[in-house]
């Protein structure tokens, strides 16, 4: 019989050599198996395998020691909040909730027409351009997102030194 006709109930393995015969039990086989050599597949060189030890020090690492600061498991940079901590902008978007508030209270009804809707919104949007284009007034940062800020540079200076 050539490998690749197979007979029904019959099972092979990947040389083409039957593995189980259907004529034993379905248990009296399986014992036949497990003196077979395994195939290993290598892994491709790309993928590195760490060992418990390995792991478990990288996991561990960048944690402070004695009260001393090390360097931080994952970077700064790759956390949502570090431009908008460097540019003062807010971490919420309670501001945009705020917004949308203003903007249904604006409108004053439940369910306005599309008309409505659609005066209302330019009303809105034309003040809110007037508002852009007034001069910035001075920012005032609480001692939070000062201290926020402070963190972020002496971060950058650590990593750049």
């Amino acid at each position: 019989m050539s490998t690749g006709e197979l007979s029904e109930g019959e099972i092979v393995d990947s040389d083409g050599e039957q593995v189980l015969d259907p004529s034993q039990g379905p248990v009296d086989g399986l014992e036949d198996l497990f003196d077979k050599p395994v195939k290993i597949i290598p892994l491709p060189e790309h993928v590195q395998v760490k060992t418990g030890e390995e792991n478990e020090q990288a996991l561990f690492e960048g944690r402070n020691k004695r009260g001393h600061r090390v360097q931080p498991l994952f970077e700064h940079r790759i956390w949502n909040c570090y431009d908008v901590t460097l540019h003062c902008l807010p971490r919420t978007n309670n501001g945009l909730e705020a917004l949308n508030n203003a903007f249904k209270i604006s409108v004053g009804i439940t369910h306005p027409t599309f008309s409505t809707f659609m005066n209302r919104l330019v009303d809105k949007h034309a003040k809110i351009c007037y508002d852009i284009m007034q001069p910035e007034r001075e920012v005032s940062l609480t001692k939070n997102e000062v201290y926020l800020i402070d963190v972020v540079r002496s971060y950058d200076r650590y990593a750049n030194f």
